[in-house]
């Protein structure tokens, strides 16, 4: 396999992924995995993210040298150290979170590496409305942990933190999707859903929350 076109398919075929879903696992558009695959560009910056999702060598898929396959770490036994930040940080993290001081983050949280990439931070919740019952409780004060990811990776039901037309900080509901119509919904009924148009972002996927005593 001398180019990278004929590397890219083998790659989705041996991991039985199409074109399609991986897009979608990456966050890019179809076309710009079919133009690797039929060899009208050579250089793509998902080509790096695609090896840490498939568990591909990257000097195998850009060279040929090599072996197709890593074995991925076992993550769950390594620990990461991610940031307490302030929601109103978390409203744009990633377009900083490399250069922005230590001095004006809170503490550091140790936690295992399977749950968040280098870019995961920690946030302390505010108010009541996630409190309900059951495991349908992330009461005031509990810390979440977040992963930033693209919008299109979003599921109904998942934990998010959002970012609302001329707010001044981000907010933590469960996203519900209704065919073409998305909402914002909390924990305590009192709080009625959020309706989320185009000039609403989503910024984080809630993976984990912790209540301290």
């Amino acid at each position: 396999m001398n180019k990278l076109s004929e590397r890219m398919e083998y790659v989705l075929k041996s991991t039985g992924t199409t074109q399609t879903e991986l897009a979608h696992r990456l966050g890019v558009k179809q076309q710009a995995i079919s133009r690797v695959c039929r060899g009208q560009t050579q250089n793509s910056s998902f080509l790096l993210p695609l090896c840490d999702e498939l568990g591909v060598d990257a000097t195998w898929l850009s060279t040929g040298v090599g072996e197709p396959f890593v074995q991925k770490k076992d993550l769950k036994n390594q620990v990461r150290r991610i940031p307490e930040i302030s929601w109103k940080q978390a409203m744009s993290w990633r377009d900083y979170y490399q250069s922005i001081d230590s001095s004006q983050l809170g503490e550091y949280w140790r936690i295992t590496a399977d749950l968040t990439d280098e870019q995961g931070f920690v946030l302390r919740v505010h108010g009541d409305g996630m409190e309900g019952s059951g495991s349908r409780n992330i009461p005031e004060g509990a810390i979440i942990i977040v992963q930033p990811q693209a919008e299109s990776l979003f599921k109904s039901s998942d934990l998010v933190i959002a970012v609302l037309p001329g707010a001044e900080q981000a907010i933590f509901k469960q996203l519900i999707i209704e065919g073409q119509n998305r909402y914002l919904k909390s924990f305590n009924p009192q709080y009625p859903m959020i309706t989320l148009d185009n000039n609403c972002k989503l910024v984080g996927l809630v993976k984990q929350s912790v209540i301290e005593y």
